[in-house]
């Protein structure tokens, strides 16, 4: 007897206007059985990848490129703000990527940086440039009193730091892939961070000018605020430290030494600027370069040993000029 045609009858125990008897229906079964085990060797059930073939989990570091680019090149300001979250997600003990969301912050219309700041401040507590956005609006207020008390705490901080080296070399290893190579990620990335990490430092020298410092109390508190600009981790906060140091003393020894650190840094900013643009191959010296700002806290001491390993003097020659 011929056993029932699957393709021209449904699965029920009918098959072409008759009732299945038993043997018809063991034998369907039987056939049903032998289907679907071939159907299962043929098409192995989907199994889940092994670990080492995921896709890997994008890092903080990636999160910020991201961010950076979107912020420098689009201007949007709310993907920038959720992908720095992400970033702080990713690594929340690293004080570095929670300021640049602080940055960012502060240049995107309607975003209130003081939880931002508040975080920072709680992972890294010395330094000072968490203030710099509450010194700004007490003098724009103005409100002298509260104008003082944030000058005080700046002056009891160990440093102003930008966090210059260890975002400038984390992104641009996160940039690479994205650009044609390393010195061009690290080239456009510098450009960026200086855009963004550098805050407005005028608040500074309203607070410290020389009419204000001519006031003794006052003119103290600021000499303490210089000394924390100058141990900033990059030239320019160090910069501004300096000639606002030399407006709050009169006394000729510590007038020469801020000038023999002044020209000191001008020299060593400028021979290993020109040192950079003078290499041949560009991604080869750009490579180590990012692993001295990995190894190196500050900009200046990347300049440093990049004039060092030229062997050019470390201290400027005779005859060097500031405005040459």
């Amino acid at each position: 007897m011929q056993g029932p045609q699957l393709a021209a009858c449904d699965t029920r125990p009918y098959t072409c206007g008759r009732m299945m008897n038993a043997t018809d229906l063991n034998r369907f079964s039987l056939a049903l059985a032998l289907v679907l085990a071939l159907v299962g060797c043929a098409s192995p059930k989907p199994q889940d990848k092994p670990q080492n073939d995921r896709e890997p989990e994008r890092t903080a570091d990636a999160y910020a490129a991201e961010a950076l680019g979107t912020y420098q090149l689009q201007r949007d300001g709310q993907r920038t703000l959720n992908l720095m979250a992400a970033a702080v997600k990713q690594a929340p003990n690293r004080a570095d990527i929670a300021y640049l969301q602080v940055a960012l912050c502060r240049l995107i219309e309607g975003c209130q940086a003081e939880p931002f700041e508040a975080r920072l401040r709680k992972l890294d507590a010395g330094n000072a440039i968490v203030w710099i956005r509450a010194l700004a609006d007490a003098q724009q207020r103005p409100d002298t009193v509260v104008e003082a008390q944030i000058l005080e705490a700046i002056g009891r901080s160990e440093r102003f730091d930008v966090y210059w080296n260890s975002l400038a070399s984390g992104i641009t290893l996160a940039r690479v892939s994205m650009t044609r190579g390393i010195e061009a990620a690290l080239s456009e990335t510098i450009g960026w961070l200086g855009d963004t990490i550098v805050p407005a430092l005028q608040p500074f020298t309203a607070a410290c000018s020389r009419t204000r410092t001519a006031d003794a109390i006052w003119a103290e508190r600021c000499r303490r605020v210089t000394q924390v600009l100058m141990r900033s981790d990059t030239y320019v906060v160090e910069s501004v430290g300096i000639v606002l140091a030399r407006q709050v003393t009169q006394d000729p020894i510590e007038l020469s030494k801020l000038d023999t650190r002044a020209r000191g840094a001008r020299y060593l900013w400028r021979t290993s600027a020109g040192l950079i643009g003078s290499q041949v191959e560009r991604d080869k010296f750009a490579t180590e370069h990012v692993k001295l700002m990995q190894r190196l806290r500050r900009e200046q001491d990347v300049h440093l040993a990049i004039v060092r390993w030229s062997g050019r003097p470390i201290t400027p020659p005779e005859g060097f000029r500031m405005d040459d």
